[in-house]
């Protein structure tokens, strides 16, 4: 079978040599933040290199970040040097380029949620999580208790919690999360089988993690859309509405009362397009021709934060964080 190459974000990158690690620990402030391209040799050398890597990472391109005007110009540089270097291209229409269908992905801010004769609304009383495009609906389906998530000993079952709406709690603190919310994925694979789940936590959410979730999704559509639950956290009065009273008490598997409504989400196409950049380096041998090797690298990056002095963040990251990932960031210094 042949097999077709994809050289994605063609780019070479390499770290510095150790020769070249100076034992001054304030010696990077004095690098050039800017580099003269200068003309190629046969070798690959370290001026070669700069030419390539101080252009595609100069602050013009933006942090190259999926889906804004950085990062089309990265993948315009980078098809017009496999177009320098005679390689075939293999994207759409006889370019290099393959458009990714990204979306920005948000909730319809219309959408409400009711029980009996009370209508609840996002942000306020309940947020969603999205699941995707298979999530489940929720409206009319059966609600059960679940418990605390935490004690694994009286959570409801899979089994119990397959196709209803689940109720719960979650007692145990998880690091990194608000108060009273469970790891996700846990949730999504224990009840991977229910419509949906609604966790009592949003009354104690801090409000930078509410409004941290009512930011939209970057996402790129794929042709696999799996069902998953619809996934809320809700407050205590959405919970007491939901289960007919106070929770306190209630044994795993109480019955609660159905919910009506949806919980839409719209996606709005990215102004910039997301592309691949696509090539094809032919072979010579004749038997081999046909087989191809697929090479990879990333053309997009993190994009642009807040803005800091080039020098501050070297003295941070090599004063005060010297395990790089493994200590937390510095907001601040006194």
């Amino acid at each position: 079978m042949h097999r077709r190459v994809a050289l994605t974000g063609l780019l070479l990158c390499a770290a510095a040599p150790l020769a070249a690690q100076s034992s001054d620990p304030w010696a990077a402030l004095r690098r050039p933040n800017s580099f003269t391209p200068r003309p190629t040799t046969g070798a690959i050398t370290e001026n070669d290199l700069r030419s390539r890597i101080f252009r595609f990472a100069a602050d013009s391109m933006q942090g190259r970040l999926l889906g804004a005007p950085g990062n089309v110009k990265g993948t315009d540089y980078i098809a017009a040097e496999l177009r320098r270097l005679g390689l075939e291209p293999a994207g759409e229409n006889g370019t290099y380029f393959q458009t990714l269908p990204l979306v920005s992905r948000g909730l319809d801010t219309t959408s409400a949620l009711t029980v009996g004769d009370r209508t609840f609304r996002p942000w306020g009383d309940f947020i969603p999580r999205d699941q995707g495009p298979g999530t489940r609906a929720i409206a009319g389906v059966p609600v059960v208790w679940g418990g605390d998530f935490s004690d694994t000993t009286t959570r409801l079952s899979a089994e119990a919690a397959a196709g209803k709406l689940v109720v719960l709690v979650s007692s145990a603190p998880v690091p990194g999360n608000p108060p009273g919310v469970p790891n996700r994925g846990e949730v999504n694979t224990l009840y991977r089988n229910a419509a949906g789940v609604a966790i009592i936590a949003l009354d104690g959410m801090p409000a930078a993690d509410v409004e941290g979730f009512q930011q939209p999704l970057e996402l790129i559509l794929g042709d696999e859309n799996p069902a998953l639950p619809a996934y809320l956290y809700i407050s205590k009065a959405m919970g007491e509405a939901l289960m007919g009273g106070p929770t306190a008490g209630l044994a795993t598997g109480a019955a609660g009362r159905p919910v009506a409504g949806e919980v839409r989400w719209v996606n709005t196409p990215s102004p910039n397009p997301a592309r691949n950049v696509v090539a094809i380096l032919r072979g010579s041998d004749p038997a081999l021709r046909n087989e191809y090797v697929a090479i990879g690298a990333h053309n997009d990056h993190v994009g642009t934060g807040r803005p800091v002095a080039h020098d501050s963040v070297y003295i941070v990251n090599h004063l005060f964080r010297q395990q790089g990932a493994e200590d937390p960031p510095v907001d601040s210094l006194t």
